[in-house]
């Protein structure tokens, strides 16, 4: 089995709630990962603050911080980030999820290692604290409900 180098591009927004335990759950991945791109869309709360003191925390997990001149949305930072990635398999994921096992990543890119696979899509899990989670109404809440 051929080992990939993933980069990982995460586009965050005032994600001071979520950031870390998305940034957790990529420092926790079995599988190695070659590096994590943050992209701040001009966040006014403590996400990069949050985001440089992970980084200084796992200095043996290259990160990369990218800092938007403005909001541009969530598109342009992944465009952005997946532009400056050096790995040949690049993830996406978002600011407010985690993955939930050690073995996720591996499961996921999988499929590029047996050299099958173009475009592999997973779902992760979605870790709003419960302040957070509280503010959405119940059609928001059921585009998040776990399924099965």
């Amino acid at each position: 089995m051929n080992k990939l180098d993933i980069s990982i591009v995460v586009p965050m927004y005032n994600a001071a709630a979520t950031i870390s335990a998305c940034l957790e759950s990529l420092a926790g991945q079995s599988y190695p990962i070659a590096e994590i791109i943050v992209v701040d869309n001009r966040s006014s709360d403590d996400s990069v603050s949050l985001v440089e003191t992970f980084k200084a925390r796992h200095g043996r997990l290259p990160m990369k911080i990218l800092v938007q001149k403005e909001n541009k949305g969530i598109l342009p930072s992944y465009i952005w980030g997946a532009g400056v990635a050096r790995g040949n398999v690049v993830v996406m994921m978002h600011s407010d999820s985690a993955l939930p096992t050690r073995g996720e990543l591996r499961q996921l890119v999988a499929p590029f290692e047996k050299e099958s696979a173009s475009v592999v899509a997973a779902y992760p899990k979605v870790c709003h604290p419960e302040s957070v989670w509280r503010t959405y109404n119940f059609w928001q809440k059921l585009m998040f409900a776990p399924v099965g």
